[in-house]
């Protein structure tokens, strides 16, 4: 349909050139100064003709930007759900594994919580497109003022043409005016024609100067709504950009914090275990290496209080004797690499003591030779107080073993506490891992390894293939079982 009116429109134009060039010869010809119209109607016929050109093109900008920002808006939309479903997802995985302190399980929840307020800038932006651009530009194509004011430029153009034609039927009532000579019936038919074309003209000149005014005014409502809609756009996309830019650069810094704790408790976990056997090692080592005097005045002193007992006190030294072998029996079960050091620390507890003991037993048996009556009360109090000490280094022994035997510092091949075994079971590698120093252990995907113990700081340590040592968490998931082909020692689960 626009590619008819634009044929005839193009036809009118020609018609209107040709009649325009017949009349300047029929003109120049007779001798006579006929204007097809005056100077004033010719301006406002080349301003409408501007005009209608220049509302043309801007309703064609005006219909590409609506169908750009449509389209945008319905991809982005599908974006919006594709993303928010993704941040979703991360939310739920961090949120589920929170309590386990894996660094991953931080990440996630951060990147999907920040992703979500993305989600929600683009929504707000793409409302904002909606509501100020789209709208009132689809408003101004579809509205009622454009359609009018064209409606009055094809009205001044059919005129006009009627103008035009009745300005040639002048001329050749004029040119057979002069020819026949003055008629009354020439005369009448001339006079007719001219009083009709004035009627032309005068219409002409009113129905131009409308069309002209409001062609005027809906090519400034479309420069202004156009212009409008694009400096909102502009706007709306720069404040959807620097509040995107302000979440990324949060997230980005809260993954890199939590990537140094990370690196940080990683080194801490594996010098804990190196520092711990070094302070046993230093210890053996200065024991050793003691005045030997200082050992043999020990000895001896260990040796007169066993006597001293054994004289005076011999039902107490069984009951001690008996409870020492208790705590030795318990000890026995113990592995003997985790049972060596602790030995050493039993026996340094165990020295200590006795050398408390004799220093009280000493003062005690200095004052039985002061009288005979300090003698006989002597004994009941010397009897309570060693049953006490008795007691007391019984009990601290059980609490200095209890606290020795800290879940997080187990090595591989460490027996249960109590008889029991903490809390193990069974884990497979879903990602490979290379042991960077001696403490770690290398795991390759599908293996299966029996776990000791997890740590907050998302490692883990266990054995698998014969090996021990840490390994991070996340690179392992929990399994209820193994296949029977790589079912491992059944002596590390039970």
């Amino acid at each position: 349909m626009e590619a008819i009116r634009k044929q005839a429109s193009k036809l009118r134009e020609q018609v209107a050139k040709q009649q325009q060039a017949v009349f300047k010869q029929i003109t120049g010809r007779f001798g006579h100064d006929f204007s097809l119209v005056d100077e004033s109607e010719l301006q406002c016929h080349q301003k409408l003709q501007t005009l209608n050109a220049s509302t043309k093109a801007a309703k064609r900008l005006q219909r590409d930007i609506v169908r750009g920002v449509e389209a945008y808006i319905a991809i982005s939309s599908k974006q919006v759900e594709i993303v928010k479903k993704l941040a979703e997802d991360c939310c739920k995985y961090g949120t589920e594994y929170q309590d386990f302190g894996y660094p991953l399980a931080n990440a996630t929840l951060d990147f999907g919580t920040s992703h979500i307020l993305m989600e929600k800038e683009r929504n707000n932006l793409l409302r904002m497109l909606g509501d100020q651009v789209y709208e009132p530009i689809r408003t101004m194509i579809m509205g009622a003022p454009l359609e009018d004011a064209r409606f009055l430029t094809y009205r001044y153009e059919r005129i006009r043409q009627d103008a035009e034609a009745q300005t040639a039927e002048v001329v050749r009532r004029q040119l057979k005016f002069k020819e026949v000579g003055a008629t009354a019936d020439v005369s009448a038919k001339l006079q007719n024609a001219e009083s009709k074309l004035s009627e032309l003209k005068t219409t002409l000149s009113a129905l131009g100067r409308e069309a002209t005014a409001a062609m005027m005014a809906v090519e400034s409502e479309q420069q202004q709504i156009t212009f409008k809609g694009l400096l909102t756009m502009v706007e709306a996309e720069r404040t959807y950009h620097h509040n995107v830019a302000d979440i990324l650069d949060k997230l980005h810094d809260e993954m890199v914090q939590t990537k140094e704790n990370n690196e940080l408790l990683r080194h801490t976990a594996t010098s804990e275990p190196v520092q711990s056997q070094s302070g046993k090692e230093d210890f053996k080592t200065s024991w050793s290496h003691s005045d030997p005097e200082t050992q043999t005045a020990t000895t001896d002193s260990q040796t007169a209080m066993e006597d001293f007992n054994t004289r005076h006190y011999p039902d107490e030294v069984k009951k001690e004797a008996a409870k020492t072998e208790v705590v030795e029996s318990r000890a026995g079960t113990e592995d003997f690499k985790t049972s060596q050091p602790h030995h050493e620390s039993l026996t340094h507890t165990t020295i200590t003591k006795t050398v408390q003991s004799q220093t009280g037993k000493e003062n005690c048996n200095t004052s039985r030779s002061e009288g005979e009556s300090v003698t006989q009360t002597l004994p009941s109090n010397i009897d309570s107080q060693n049953e006490a000490m008795t007691q007391d280094t019984i009990t601290e022994t059980m609490q200095t073993q209890t606290k020795d035997r800290d879940p997080k510092k187990i090595k591989p091949g460490d027996p249960a506490v109590n008889g029991q075994h903490p809390m193990y079971f069974v884990a497979q590698v879903i990602h490979p891992f290379d042991a960077q120093t001696d403490g770690e252990l290398n795991l390759s995907v599908d293996d299966y390894v029996v776990v000791r113990q997890v740590a907050p700081n998302g490692w883990s340590e266990g054995e698998c293939k014969g090996k021990a040592g840490w390994f991070p968490s996340a690179y392992v998931e929990r399994r209820d079982k193994a296949p029977a082909s790589k079912v491992m020692d059944t002596h590390l689960l039970t």
